[in-house]
């Protein structure tokens, strides 16, 4: 009897969250198996879409950058995006900006965080979610900082430095 009480409950608080389901979706061409390839010194525009294709209310998010501050911004004059239902490509702009001394092989990541604004409601409590949408970096190619470049170039400056150095000994 008391796990035929406790398994209805269950079931009732389900029924009842499920009549208030907005959700929404992001999608984006960069997941951990197809990193954006870029290399030191470039700069790229990338871009998330937006969907919401469940429920029946527009929604409203709001977008910020979670990881990556110091090489990624949001390009969008609004930092809050509306979203109506049924629509499945509003648009996060992005500019990702790597730095010359990045070095090659290094893994980046840029993390965008997009939390749901609440409707305004006279209800006591109000639920939201949010997403972080990762975009991996991968550095390759031309431009990149190579190890065994700089201990060459270090390797040559200290044979410059003991050379001047035996030059002026003797």
């Amino acid at each position: 009897m008391e796990t035929t009480l406790k398994i209805g409950i269950v079931t009732l608080i389900i029924v009842v969250f499920s009549l208030f389901v907005n959700a929404f979706g992001v999608s984006s061409s960069y997941w951990k198996d197809n990193p954006l390839i870029m290399h030191a010194g470039q700069t790229e525009d990338v871009k998330l879409l937006l969907q919401n294709m469940v429920g029946e209310k527009d929604m409203t998010v709001k977008v910020s950058l979670a990881e990556g501050k110091e090489i990624a911004n949001l390009l969008d004059k609004s930092d809050t995006y509306n979203i109506p239902f049924g629509v499945k490509d509003v648009p996060i702009n992005i500019r990702i900006t790597i730095p010359e001394n990045t070095r090659l092989g290094e893994n980046l990541n840029v993390g965008v965080m997009i939390l749901t604004l609440p409707e305004v409601s006279e209800q006591p409590l109000v639920l939201t979610g949010s997403i972080v949408q990762n975009i991996p970096i991968v550095i390759e190619g031309d431009g990149g900082y190579d190890n065994k470049v700089s201990i060459q170039k270090e390797n040559g400056f200290f044979d410059f430095i003991r050379d001047l150095f035996l030059y002026f000994k003797y």
